[in-house]
């Protein structure tokens, strides 16, 4: 079975200290305390969610773009920008619900190394709880959720192919997407190990 992404969670917010303006975020941007934003423990960045303080029922909707530790029930932080729409001062950890935001046609590009994987894993399950099979179009993403349909282009030569995210990596520096035999042959990756690539996702799971 998948694990797909909960549509919602309940848990707690915190406000982001004031020292973290003007600081990048794991996702590369920079935190600014009058934008609407927040960090997540895993949700892919880009994902927008709404935010509902249950003291008021007051919402908000964020964009993820950094990472938290969740601890104490936190599952996310806000920006100051945020807190305020939703009322939520200074130091307050307040109760709140988390819903993901539907995706419509709102694009997915990503452009970086690709590898691959097979052998090692054959038969192991994966990060996704599916039996990993390297004679199947499955793939490793970072953050993209399970279940997530990609078209992956390899920049050397053109030849595309469409794969199911069921796992979690690659982890090394600048490869953004670790695909499993069958994929990889078909765009021509075997040799190499390694190849420019361009991820557009063509389906999400939800």
């Amino acid at each position: 079975m998948l694990f797909l992404y909960p549509k919602e969670e309940i848990g707690y917010a915190l406000v982001y200290s004031k020292r973290y303006e003007n600081r990048k975020t794991v996702s590369g941007e920079i935190y600014k305390s009058s934008l609407l934003t927040a960090a997540h423990p895993y949700l892919p960045f880009g994902t927008i969610v709404e935010v509902i303080n249950l003291t008021n029922n007051r919402s908000v909707e964020v964009k993820i773009n950094d990472r938290l530790f969740p601890k104490g029930g936190v599952i996310i932080h806000i920006s100051k920008r945020a807190s305020e729409i939703i009322d939520i001062k200074g130091k307050d950890k307040v109760k709140i619900i988390v819903k993901s935001i539907p995706k419509g046609k709102e694009k997915f590009i990503q452009k970086g190394y690709a590898s691959w994987y097979g052998y090692n894993f054959q038969g192991k399950k994966t990060a996704c709880g599916l039996i990993f099979d390297k004679n199947k179009f499955y793939a490793a993403h970072k953050t993209l959720p399970c279940g997530t349909i990609v078209r992956v282009k390899n920049l050397k030569n053109n030849k595309v192919v469409e794969v199911k995210i069921v796992d979690r990596g690659p982890f090394k520096k600048g490869r953004i997407i670790d695909l499993s035999y069958i994929s990889a042959k078909k765009i021509d990756l075997i040799k190499d190990g390694t190849a420019p690539v361009e991820l557009e996702v063509i389906k999400w799971p939800y």
